[in-house]
């Protein structure tokens, strides 16, 4: 969810245990080979609070005695929310009678965690996105380990997999996260292919069942239709804007559709078994030409790789766009659909369904792998060792977890403004439904506002089901593409789990491969604007060169090392055309 700079190694150490002073809950006791931390301020505070707990107990109507905990995200761009302003965290205040203090960082991370560790002064539950970082804090003793936790509430057992929890096993044997955004099956769905409906009718509707139907369509839409109805000439081909790399998110359709197993952390890829740069991969190399083909053909336009967010969104929103592949869920956000339909009459973005991800001519469908999910989830939650009742903590973030809790994330409590009732299966019967509300109502009752402790099959079967209920005007278009659309072609598989995280950034070996990425982010879009196909292979190869004589290697080899260590633990593979939920749509993964 939130990137990193690169820190030097003690401010990491630092940072992270500050952190997840908050996360979990469990007994007031350290590792056993760790003696735990000086009492923070934070927890000398919360002791005064219970001076008054019997009272406040007693005002609040709950069943628990009043407390107060510290919860710190390692970032400096969380937005903070004041807890029980809206109605959301107000029905986890009163039925938990507890209260949650958020802060971060204000400019300077690793600052601050270098501070809170000097003096002792830490959070009791941290919230932290990089393994490297968090095993160092869990070394240094500063988390407590779940096991006593979950013996009293064993209902994490339940919302996180088994193959999730042997994977977070630290070195020392023990397990502190509670990840966030945990799963079990593979639901959801964001980036697909996209026509914009107005210029695919002008150009003849053309079948787009292959990579090449897409690349027919584009030159159609450049060459015969030109404009689109308002006399604005027609951009053929625009993709999702990456921070990272622009190229990133414009060759990964495309390796997608010449069979490729996926990009995680942006360069790498299976190739030949191992975890090596997707550069490595022939299937690579094609796309990367075919992109340049499209680019000296005028589809790409040389903007698109320097634009930033806001530019890209504004060529979204212009009925210009011939082929868009992006992020469609981004419509709850920057509404980039609905304002194009608002701005323009009668235009959409129709989302490419038969088939969602066309392959290249030749390719069976089942060669072509959809988007596959993780069932560990985004980053996630540490209770450290200043906690005084972890157990507090811990019960109030399974409860977030649940399908209860879910709904209260989502929706609010019944009576908030969105829905008053259940219907028989346990889902709400909305007299609202979100984009009906307006921004003053989001705000009251807290819609998603609380989300960093999220289950993704609740979250999602759940809301599935509460759109699936509404009249078919009335429902999501975001959420409707995902539960038709995405979600019967996603699959499971957990290989590429933490096989970046192994590496340390500051390490030789870490500055190494982060100079290597940084070259492949310049290089490529040079590659791509090549003027012929021989000039696009001769700077591809320098890519490939730089990183040999830079130190890649040493990191593809501990990146590999971690995805075999996972391949074990899974039992295989998931990128196999046997097993590709085409024709096999549960994999036991």
């Amino acid at each position: 969810m939130f990137k990193r700079n690169i820190i030097a190694p003690i401010l990491i150490l630092l940072f992270v245990a500050s952190l997840f002073g908050c996360a979990n809950s469990a007994t007031t006791n350290a590792s056993a080979s760790a003696s735990p931390p000086t009492q923070s301020a934070a927890t000398q505070a919360s002791s005064a609070a219970e001076a008054t707990a019997s009272e406040t107990s007693e005002e609040a109507g709950s069943e628990y005695e009043y407390y107060e905990f510290d919860f710190y995200f390692d970032n400096d761009t969380q937005t903070i929310l004041s807890w029980g302003s809206d109605a959301v965290s107000k029905y986890l205040k009163d039925k938990f009678n507890i209260q949650v203090n958020l802060s971060r960082a204000d400019t300077d991370p690793e600052t601050k965690l270098n501070l809170m560790l000097q003096s002792g002064d830490l959070p009791d539950l941290f919230y932290m996105d990089n393994y490297t970082r968090i095993r160092r804090v869990a070394e240094m003793g500063y988390l407590l380990p779940l096991d006593s936790l979950i013996a009293a509430n064993p209902s994490y057992n339940e919302y996180v997999s088994e193959i999730t929890r042997k994977m977070q096993v630290m070195p020392d044997g023990n397990n502190y996260l509670i990840p966030l955004w945990t799963r079990t099956i593979p639901t959801g769905g964001n980036n697909v292919w996209m026509v914009d409906k107005r210029i695919y009718e002008a150009a003849g509707s053309p079948p787009l069942k292959t990579l090449e139907d897409i690349h027919a369509f584009m030159l159609k839409a450049k060459n015969d239709v030109k404009v689109n109805e308002e006399g604005l000439e027609i951009i053929p081909y625009e993709v999702d804007w990456s921070s990272v790399s622009t190229v990133v998110n414009m060759v990964t359709p495309v390796y997608r559709a010449y069979g490729g197993y996926g990009l995680p952390g942006n360069w790498y890829s299976r190739v030949d078994g191992k975890m090596q740069l997707a550069l490595r991969d022939e299937k690579y190399r094609q796309s990367i030409l075919e992109l340049n083909r499209w680019y000296n053909e005028g589809l790409i336009q040389e903007g698109t790789f320097s634009d930033n967010h806001d530019q890209a969104v504004e060529k979204f929103v212009s009925g210009r766009v011939g082929v868009l592949w992006y992020d469609h869920s981004q419509d709850d956000v920057n509404k980039f659909r609905t304002i194009l339909q608002e701005d323009f009459e009668g235009d959409d973005y129709l989302i490419l369904q038969d088939p969602v991800f066309p392959p290249v001519a030749g390719l069976a469908q089942n060669e072509i792998f959809a988007d596959y999910k993780e069932a560990f989830g985004w980053y996630g939650e540490y209770i450290t060792t200043q906690a005084e009742q972890p157990q507090r903590i811990f019960d109030l973030l399974m409860f977030m977890l649940s399908k209860e809790g879910s709904i209260n994330m989502m929706y609010g409590p019944p009576g908030a403004g969105m829905y008053d009732e259940l219907d028989e299966n346990g889902n709400p019967i909305l007299l609202k439904s979100e984009s009906e509300l307006t921004s003053d109502e989001r705000a009251a009752i807290g819609v998603w506002s609380w989300s960093m402790v999220a289950h993704a099959d609740n979250v999602d079967l759940t809301k599935f089901a509460v759109d699936a209920a509404l009249p078919k005007d009335r429902q999501s278009w975001v959420v409707s593409t995902q539960r038709e659309i995405l979600t019967p072609i996603f699959f499971m598989t957990n290989e590429y789990v933490q096989t970046g995280d192994v590496i340390e950034p500051t390490s030789d070996i870490g500055i190494n491969m982060k100079r290597c990425e940084d070259e492949l982010a310049a290089k490529l879009p040079l590659a791509v604007m090549a003027a012929t196909p021989e000039e696009c292979n001769r700077i591809y190869d320098e890519a490939i060169a730089f990183c040999d004589a830079n130190g890649m290697k040493e990191a593809e080899a501990l990146r590999d090392a971690k995805y075999q260590a996972n391949l074990q633990l899974q039992g295989g593979t998931a990128f196999e055309p046997a097993k590709n939920p085409v024709d096999n749509p549960v994999l036991n993964y």
